[in-house]
């Protein structure tokens, strides 16, 4: 969609968000990923449009199912089998290392999440939207969050922004 094209969509779009306690959850997660894909587009501001976009990608992932790197009884005897060697060892902080372990392995990145939904829905992506959403993108998110110095390029922000539209698109349509 192009900008006029939002910009024409958004008094439905406001209409469309009074009904939002009668949508289901898939239908709300996706009115609120055009919502941040609209912000982005109506932002001057490269920090705010990274952001606006990273918003609408989380939205659209956000109950995507990944598989499992290993099964409850898996997971249980691998926790059990690191305890122990962890006390074997005298690691003193041995549960919080196990917290973190068992987190790390039961909450998929946001990639993961992503890469998921593209291959079930069967979302054309070429390898250049990839390359630079996850690449210099994802380091300028994690930059501007954490602080540091970042520089995203523009033509960069372009590229998400219509990989993001293909992926509302798409989901929009496949609905």
């Amino acid at each position: 969609m192009s900008t006029k094209e939002l910009n024409d969509f958004s008094p439905v779009t406001h209409e469309f968000e009074k009904t939002n306690s009668k949508m289901d959850d898939y239908a709300r997660r996706l009115w609120a990923a055009m919502h941040w894909l609209r912000r982005a587009r109506e932002s001057a501001d490269q920090s705010d449009k990274l952001l606006d976009l990273w918003i609408a990608l989380e939205f659209l992932v956000a109950d995507t199912k990944v598989e499992e790197v290993c099964s409850s009884a898996q997971m249980s005897g691998l926790l059990q089998a690191l305890k122990t060697k962890a006390s074997e060892m005298g690691i003193p902080n041995a549960e919080l290392i196990l917290t973190s372990l068992k987190f790390a392995m039961t909450n998929p990145s946001l990639k993961s999440k992503f890469d998921a939904l593209v291959k079930s829905r069967s979302i054309p992506l070429d390898e250049r939207e990839e390359k630079i959403v996850w690449g210099p993108l994802r380091e300028n998110r994690n930059n501007l969050e954490h602080g540091r110095i970042f520089d995203v390029q523009p033509e960069d922000l372009e590229v998400m922004e219509q990989m993001i539209s293909k992926v509302v698109w798409i989901l929009a349509n496949q609905s």
